[in-house]
């Protein structure tokens, strides 16, 4: 992704993984402690009855993230390319090998 972006843009489009990462560091940790609160490994109802609220509060999680996708207000501009000399860091006939 960061070979995609104008050499301005590097740091902004770095920090789009680590903040997935972060995301989903949250959501395991969120959905493990619906599921400790609701539930448990001691039976089978046990493990259905923290399922189930898991399950629902991810689903949640999901549409809140998908409403806030679409609320965004560049969501409907095109993302366009760099050139490729500049994505590369390649100063125009300047390639050697």
């Amino acid at each position: 992704m960061v070979s995609l972006v104008a050499p301005q843009d590097v740091g902004k489009a770095s920090g789009t993984y680590p903040l997935r990462q972060l995301g989903r560091a949250f959501g395991v940790a969120i959905l493990g402690a619906v599921f400790a609160a609701a539930g448990g490994y001691g039976s089978a109802r046990a493990f259905s009855d923290g399922y189930a609220p898991a399950v629902a509060v991810s689903a949640l999680l999901a549409l809140a993230a998908a409403g806030a996708g679409l609320a965004h207000p560049r969501h409907l501009q095109p993302i366009t390319a760099a050139p490729a000399e500049a994505a590369v860091g390649y100063p125009r006939g300047d390639r050697t090998g």
